[in-house]
């Protein structure tokens, strides 16, 4: 197939274009090179159709041959195991029988009701595809669908099926067959039949709650219960939980605690990987605990979609900071002198030990360049080891104590974000598609089609739906896995833009981000994947998530977008347009906010440059060293203004236009505020 790609630009408007950026083409020419023209084929071993899918997910044989299946898988492994030298496939074999062996004292713990058996054999079947490599893979679709999704999609919108007015509240008939047939009902703990919901309104159906123990969203009763403290609790839990985990190996004294906020201070090198487009490393901290080291777009971002996430009901998802500016946010120390030496030229991982090793190892994998974020940088001598390890945890790994790291190169960043890998606690691992009959069938995969597109996370593919598994001690004080869960991970393309995360000014605000058509209600927005469970998405399923949305109140939107630590008046500008958009969805799906008003005020903002105490006191105010805007006032005298807008309308100021944004950019934000680094063309916001 061949595809004139200049005139397929043509038919954009040239608005559009300008929005898409430079990138654009280049991405839709390298997918026509790496995509397949037509997708996955359907999954195999569960009926896609509602009702035979139900009467298999309650079926006690299904479970049975469940319990069969996990026990000569086990079986098999084992005997592998012991025919295996090869220390890798040992590793391997060993994930693989832990979580077989959870599994199947999962399958032994079924009750008699048939909630529990359709749960459990939902997870089995989705534990056993896992970990047999046979669930279905989201790949990119073919170019035609692809294009629809990324400028269809901005253009006109991505669409849920929405129902007449005159309908919602009239009994749903034969339109009920497209509802999900796990709907729970809390008096008899069951599900509801399709009898039941033909003879229930749209409106009504969209009141129905998930199944309480849900492995991937909270119900209801539960998030109104926990909405106050749910994100202090999710970090309070991951800490309990490490805690417990470090002390029953060793690497944590008894009657100490594990805090998330001292841990990541001061952050040991261990290697930068290449993986995905974004530039990253693996670090641990001083008790061993592993960290994901993040540079780029995203650090600002994730962290607040991720909080999002949690708040609107989540069961699990990623725990990711953005870091403050030098040793206020987190030094990195780097490996030992030396180390890089044993680097092989095409090895896909790099041993820094130095700055400049560091930013070779970056450029080469990523091309990206670390210098314009480079805060300070040294090496660890006996006069300033108090300094530059002040915030060293004593308690952790006797190699990781001061005096065993001088002369050890150490580097603080201007900008950075890192991400808790809390191995020991919990696992991490894929197979929760959004692709396969249950996820197609079940009204939390479907409804997150509309929490996706609240956010603007575009990068929904499979590898981004993982599996959680938290682990415990047994009553004999081992530690193995005892709880299942599922959630997103990695949300940093969010926010506005497609080649680079976090463009608020294209974060479109109310009636330009959704909209009412013939038949279906709007949202625009560029996506790359849309799930198959989406495309079942029905009215009802929209208004549950919508529900969902519209409960999370201001004070915690604040809450979330505050973890990006973007100056004052982006995270305010983020805010309105998520509230914006929060309340357009309420708006569309007939939603009372509780008397809250249905619009917000775009916020303004002003601020004068025209002495210089308001000068200096801005740059205290942003982390701008002294004297940063006097000297761009300087280079930028023909147009200096005394005072300057750096918000108007909701709309954040560009560099071009702002002294104080070009500041920042300049000295603090190296990826940008409205102007992003792009990682698909290797391009800083200030490059001309």
């Amino acid at each position: 197939m061949t595809l004139n790609i200049s005139i397929l630009m043509m038919t954009i408007p040239i608005d559009f274009q300008s929005s898409f950026h430079r990138g654009f083409c280049g991405l839709l020419c390298g997918a026509m090179m790496l995509i397949p023209i037509s997708g996955p084929g359907e999954e195999e071993g569960l009926p896609l159709e509602a009702g035979a899918l139900a009467d298999t997910l309650s079926s006690t044989g299904f479970l049975i041959r469940q319990r069969e299946r996990t026990a000569d898988l086990i079986a098999g492994l084992e005997g592998e195991l012991e025919m295996t030298s090869d220390e890798d496939d040992r590793d391997d074999i060993e994930d693989r029988l832990e979580v077989l062996n959870f599994l199947s004292r999962e399958l032994g713990t079924v009750g008699s009701s048939e909630s529990e058996r359709v749960r459990m054999n939902a997870n089995a079947a989705r534990i056993l595809a896992s970990v047999t490599g046979e669930e279905p893979s989201e790949k990119l679709p073919p170019f035609n669908v692809l294009f629809r999704h990324i400028v269809w999609g901005s253009l006109f919108g991505h669409g849920i099926p929405t129902v007449k007015k005159s309908a919602r509240d009239l009994p749903s008939g034969e339109s009920a067959i497209s509802e999900s047939p796990f709907l729970y009902d809390p008096t008899s703990r069951s599900f509801y039949g399709p009898a039941q919901l033909s003879a229930m309104s749209p409106n009504q159906i969209s009141t129905l709650d998930i199944d309480p123990h849900h492995p991937a969203w909270l119900s209801w009763s539960a998030i109104e219960t926990s909405r106050t403290s749910r994100l202090t609790e999710f970090e309070s839990e991951m800490q309990r939980g490490m805690t417990r985990y470090l002390q029953s190996e060793g690497d944590l004294p008894h009657g100490h605690s594990y805090s998330l906020s001292r841990a990541r201070r001061v952050l040991f090198l261990e290697e930068v990987y290449l993986s995905a487009t974004s530039p990253k490393a693996d670090t641990e901290d001083a008790y061993g605990v592993e960290w994901k080291l993040k540079w780029g777009d995203e650090p600002a971002v994730e962290p607040v979609a991720s909080r999002l996430y949690l708040l609107a009901g989540g069961r699990e998802t990623d725990l990711v900071f953005a870091n403050g500016a030098g040793k206020a946010g987190t030094t990195l120390i780097l490996n030992e002198k030396g180390t890089a030496d044993k680097d092989e030229e095409e090895d896909d991982e790099r041993h820094a030990a130095t700055v400049e090793e560091l930013k070779s190892a970056l450029l080469d994998f990523y091309g990206f360049d670390l210098e314009p974020y480079i805060y300070e940088s040294g090496t660890i001598t006996e006069g300033n080891v108090s300094e530059v390890l002040g915030h060293l945890a004593t308690d952790g790994e006797e190699k990781y104590r001061p005096g065993k790291l001088i002369g050890r190169d150490w580097v603080t960043f201007k900008e950075s974000g890192v991400e808790l890998d809390p191995k020991g606690f919990i696992r991490r691992e894929d197979g929760a598609p959004l692709a396969d009959a249950i996820a197609r069938n079940d009204r939390v995969y479907r409804g997150l089609y509309l929490f996706d597109l609240w956010i603007e996370n575009g990068d929904v593919k499979d590898g981004n739906q993982k599996a959680f598994y938290r682990a415990g001690p047994d009553p004999g004080g081992e530690w193995q896995l005892r709880t299942y869960a599922e959630g997103h991970h990695d949300m940093g393309l969010s926010f506005g833009g497609l080649f680079s995360s976090g463009e608020t000014n294209r974060f479109r605000a109310g009636n330009k981000f959704a909209y009412a058509g013939a038949n279906k209600l709007r949202f625009k927005g560029p996506v790359l994947y849309k799930p198959k469970s989406w495309l079942d998405a029905t009215w009802a399923d929209g208004k549950w998530m919508a529900r969902h949305i519209a409960a999370i109140p201001e004070s915690q939107i604040r809450e979330a977008v505050a973890a990006s630590l973007w100056p004052d008046f982006v995270q305010e500008v983020l805010v309105y347009r998520l509230l914006s958009r929060r309340n357009r969805i309420a708006e569309l799906f007939e939603i009372d906010r509780r008397g809250e008003p249905a619009s917000i005020t775009a916020p303004s903002l002003s601020v004068a440059l025209d002495s210089e105490a308001s000068r200096a006191a801005l740059e205290k105010r942003y982390g701008l060293p002294a004297g940063a805007l006097a000297a761009e006032m300087r280079a930028d005298r023909p147009s200096f203004r005394k005072k300057e807008r750096i918000v108007r309308n909701g709309v954040i100021a560009s560099h071009e236009d702002s002294l104080l944004m070009r500041a920042l950019v300049r000295h603090r934000y190296p990826s940008g505020i409205v102007d992003r680094y792009r990682r698909h063309s290797d391009r800083s916001p200030l490059a001309e």
